[in-house]
């Protein structure tokens, strides 16, 4: 089966730091995950505050999206999801989090199939 590895890093993102390389910024989580072969199967993690940049390493046939919900409700409420962004083969790449506020307090992360 075949896995993706992702790295969560802080504060990255925030343009008052510039472009710092991440050795200045530890990551914060690693998560491997098997990518699902069924197209309608997919895993995810809750993001936690301070996790703003997600850095995956290549992938082909992988997808990722987030899903969000307000403040004191659950994740069966939620009403706002992401775009699928295909992950390429190619070289490792990096996306930074929706902003924490209204609809998008609470991230969560999925990895789908995605041959698109």
């Amino acid at each position: 089966m075949a896995k993706l590895f992702l790295e969560t890093y802080m504060g990255l993102h925030e343009s008052r730091i510039g472009h710092m390389p991440l050795t200045c910024n530890p990551g914060m989580r690693n998560h491997e995950f098997t990518i699902p072969t069924d197209a309608s199967a997919q895993s995810g993690f809750e993001l936690v505050v301070g996790e703003n940049i997600i850095r995956c390493l290549p992938r082909a046939n992988c997808g990722i999206y987030f899903k969000g919900w307000a403040q004191g409700k659950t994740e069966a409420d939620s009403t706002s999801t992401s775009p699928v962004t295909t992950l390429t083969s190619n070289a490792s790449e990096y996306f930074c989090t929706p902003d924490r506020r209204d609809e998008w307090y609470n991230v969560k992360m999925f990895v789908i199939n995605d041959r698109s």
